[in-house]
Formats: structure tokens, C-alpha cells, sequence
């Protein structure tokens, strides 16, 4: 019997872990960095085992003091964070716009803690960050993606074709083409793509509508989240995956 009780327990966990997953994620709108937002936790659970310390307004004006310490900066916009409130949010906001050099991360990730703990207040749901190299905006990340051609550089009409069909299949999957540029011998394209659609599925359906009757782009292609690399890079990339690649 002991045994059974033993297992029951450990059947509960991986079901208490997932019960703390997030329902809901904001997409930080750009990179934010590993190590600062590893300090910023460890500095606010410092904060829970302070007195605790009313943030007023005249704390506040301490952001926007020029004399201020940067560690009384650092420790009130971690303390309006944990206050939760629109007006604490408009103030990390206002801030965030003009920081001093040394709290800019430091400052970004507040800001997306605070908008987690309002969104999770009026959500009544757990709420998470997610942040990529490239970022994103509201519900959708950013991709790159680079296409091989199939053929020569594209004329202008063959340009429009490919522009209007990737608008096209990125509005169908709730996602949005940024931007597209065209190379001699490759496409690159701007994608945001909605976290509740795989992003190649996006890429097969626009690169098979694209083609259409006359394929222009190649099958394989190279899609990251991470940064933006050089064109030697995608040159590199392209040139490999085509090795891979069943002629059409």
C-alpha cells in the first residue's frame, strides 16, 4: 500500500509542473538578456524577504531623478513591477523610453514583469514571457526566412507575384509578412508569425503558392529566430540545402 501511495505521488508531479505552465505568453518585442533577466529574479527575491516598502509617488520621481543612485533606480522600477498596477506600468514605460545606459535591460525586463502581473491579474491565468534574437509583436514572433531561387533573378512581375501570395497565406495564418527582399539568387522574408501556427507551415503553404504551375523558389529554405546573419552566411546555408534537394 505504501508503495501505491509512493507512485501516486510521483504520478502527481509531472501534473503539478504542468498546472504552473502559463496559458498565456507575452512576445517581448525584442532580445532580452539571458543574464540580466536571471539577475533581475534573484534581485526581487531578495525584495520578498525585505520590509516591505510602499511605492508612492514620490518614490517614483526617483526614476526620473538625474542625482538619483543607479541601485535606487534599479531597486524601484523592480518594486513597481512587483506592484502590478497600470499606473506602476506607465511609469517603468516612461522610463523605459529615455533610461540611463546601465538599467536599459534591466529596466525592459521590468516592464514585461509588470505587464505579466496585470495581464495574469486580469486574465485571472498565469501569464510568461517569450523572447527571441529577433523578437516579435504582440501574439506573433519574428522570423527570417531565405529562399533559393529555382530559376534567375525574378523580374518585377514575378516580384509582385511572390510578395502578394506570401501577404496572402501570412493573413490566412493570422501572421503577417514584415518585409521581402529580393536577391539575384535567393528571397529573404520578414515574417511574424502567430505562436499558434508552426511557422513552416506558413513557409511550405506560401512557397507552394507561390510557385503555383511555374516553381520560382526553391523547397528547402533556412528560417531562424535568433539574428540576423550575414549574406556570406545565407550564401553558405542556401548552397548547402540545395545538395539536399530532389530536382523538381
Amino acid at each position: 500500500m505504501e508503495d501505491g501511495e509512493q507512485q501516486n505521488k510521483n504520478d502527481d508531479g509531472p501534473c503539478e509542473a504542468l498546472s504552473q505552465i502559463p496559458d498565456r505568453f507575452v512576445v517581448a518585442e525584442e532580445e532580452l538578456d539571458g543574464a540580466v533577466y536571471e539577475e533581475y529574479e534573484r534581485y526581487v527575491q531578495h525584495l520578498v524577504t525585505c520590509q516591505p516598502q510602499e511605492v508612492g509617488l514620490e518614490a517614483r520621481q526617483t526614476l526620473f531623478d538625474p542625482t538619483a543612485p543607479l541601485e535606487a533606480k534599479r531597486e524601484m522600477l523592480a518594486r513597481l513591477a512587483r506592484c502590478g498596477t497600470v499606473h506602476a506600468y506607465r511609469a517603468i514605460e516612461q522610463y523605459v523610453k529615455n533610461p540611463d545606459p546601465a538599467l536599459a535591460q534591466w529596466s525592459k525586463v521590468a516592464l514585461y514583469e509588470c505587464r505579466m502581473g496585470l495581464e495574469s491579474e486580469l486574465l485571472e491565468k498565469p501569464v510568461g514571457i517569450i523572447s527571441t534574437g529577433l523578437g516579435g509583436a504582440q501574439h506573433r514572433l519574428r522570423y527570417l526566412v531565405a529562399v533559393g531561387l529555382s530559376c534567375g533573378p525574378l523580374h518585377d512581375a514575378q516580384q509582385r507575384r511572390v510578395e502578394s501570395t506570401w501577404r496572402t497565406i501570412c493573413e490566412r495564418h493570422d501572421s503577417v509578412l514584415e518585409h521581402v527582399n529580393f536577391h539575384p539568387n535567393h528571397v529573404i522574408l520578414t515574417l511574424l508569425v502567430s505562436m499558434e501556427t508552426a511557422v513552416g507551415t506558413v513557409i511550405d503553404v506560401g512557397i507552394a503558392a507561390a510557385n503555383g504551375d511555374a516553381p520560382i523558389l526553391r523547397q528547402n529554405y533556412f528560417v531562424t529566430n535568433v539574428a540576423v546573419p550575414t549574406e556570406e552566411e545565407i550564401q553558405n546555408i542556401l548552397k548547402e540545402i540545395s545538395r539536399d534537394e530532389t530536382p523538381g
